[in-house]
């Protein structure tokens, strides 16, 4: 071939027959280099394919009523990719995040997901976040074969979204349950809910309220409330006039805050049970004494090394201590490295196949999934003694 273009142009002259030469002769390195095995890649040092990147689809509630969520979960996250790009990566790529902003709202995180899927093709996607969003995403990630991890998000409808969905966290028909008991046993039968207007809400309160009247318990009233509204009074004057004596709150940091302070405003003095978003210390920090003795479900903690490992390499990395749902974000990513290292692919397809043969033990415990892609870890009790987090037994 080199031949017949050499000999077709040998009329050629000056700068045309200049430029011919060199085209001839980088067609006549590179088919040398072919021949040679070593490829354009090899030719140029160009990486291979397996040294480049796989771009994970990540949510987070980054503003908003639970941004303290996307703050600790978002910096553990980055922690986990660090470590793991240090190391090789997943099967031998590096981990890039593509983030979006689900502001712990179901309409935005329909958004989040039609972006992350239709705009930015993602593949694989992260849900480090609140249960309405989550909901809301999960049935367009499944039916665009999308492999969706969940990472807190525990509303029990999440149990049934699709096969291509998995969840690490616990189920709240379990915390439901154990807040019906925690409540009763504790010597309260007549107790008064408060629920966000949300998947999240609603999934607990549901579950309460069938779970405490079988133990002898009885709802004095139940009333929900938008997580953005910042006056409670009214709900809370209607149940100063009712005949209670302990109050069950389920919502987020702000309304926690909004509430437990306006119920000392309006004299309300009873004991408060709350779910496991109250666990965390700049909330009990922001309300000091009001919050001494409150009684609350948390993800059950983990006492291994792994736990104390991580919480010192967060620290080290941040200058900070690890905040609410660090342990779940970070265990998370790893999880779908063990994932995808067992399947050997990215492709969602052989993944969500493949998945239910996990099984990981990091900072939240032993992770490994059932039938329904559901990792059934525990709940803990907890109370809240001199500003502090204490399990609590009864």
């Amino acid at each position: 071939m080199l031949k017949t273009v050499v000999l077709y142009c040998l009329t050629c002259q000056g700068e045309t027959m200049q430029k011919l030469v060199v085209f001839v002769v980088v067609v006549a390195v590179f088919v040398i280099a072919i021949i040679a095995g070593l490829g354009i890649n090899g030719f140029f040092n160009l990486p291979k394919e397996q040294e480049g990147t796989v771009k994970i689809g990540v949510m987070l509630p980054l503003t908003g009523d639970a941004a303290v969520y996307g703050e600790s979960m978002g910096t553990a996250l980055e922690l986990t990719k660090e470590e793991i790009n240090a190391n090789g990566g997943i099967l031998g790529k590096q981990v890039e995040f593509v983030i979006e902003d689900s502001k712990c709202d179901a309409k935005e995180g329909a958004n989040a997901a039609n972006s992350l899927i239709n705009l930015k093709g993602m593949k694989i996607i992260l849900a480090e976040e609140c249960s309405g969003p989550t909901l809301a995403a999960a049935p367009i990630a499944e039916n665009a074969g999308v492999f969706y991890l969940v990472a807190i998000a525990s509303a029990p409808d999440i149990k049934y979204a699709g096969d291509y969905v998995f969840r690490t966290a616990p189920n709240d028909e379990v915390q439901g349950k154990d807040l019906a008991e925690i409540v009763f046993k504790k010597g309260f039968g007549k107790t008064t809910v408060l629920f966000g207007e949300n998947a999240y809400g609603k999934g607990i309160e549901k579950v309460f309220s069938e779970e405490f009247p079988k133990l002898g318990g009885k709802i004095v009233s139940s009333q929900g409330f938008d997580q953005k509204a910042s006056d409670f009074r009214a709900q809370l004057a209607k149940i100063k006039e009712s005949d209670f004596d302990s109050v069950l709150i389920i919502g987020y940091p702000q309304a926690y805050r909004l509430i437990i302070k306006q119920m000392e405003e309006l004299g309300i003095k009873t004991q408060i049970f709350a779910s496991d978003t109250f666990k965390d210390e700049s909330l009990v920090n922001d309300l000091g004494s009001l919050a001494e003795g409150i009684i609350l479900t948390g993800f059950g903690e983990n006492k291994s090394q792994s736990f104390s490992d991580f919480k010192e390499r967060y620290k080290k990395r941040f200058g900070k201590k690890t905040g609410p749902y660090a342990d779940y974000a970070y265990d998370s990513l790893h999880i779908l490295k063990a994932g995808i290292e067992l399947a050997k692919s990215f492709d969602p397809e052989v993944l969500k196949e493949k998945f239910y043969q996990v099984e990981y033990k990091g900072a939240t415990g032993l992770t490994k999934f059932d039938s329904f892609g559901e990792s059934n870890k525990k709940y803990d009790a907890h109370i809240v003694k001199n500003g502090k987090f204490e399990l609590y037994k009864g």
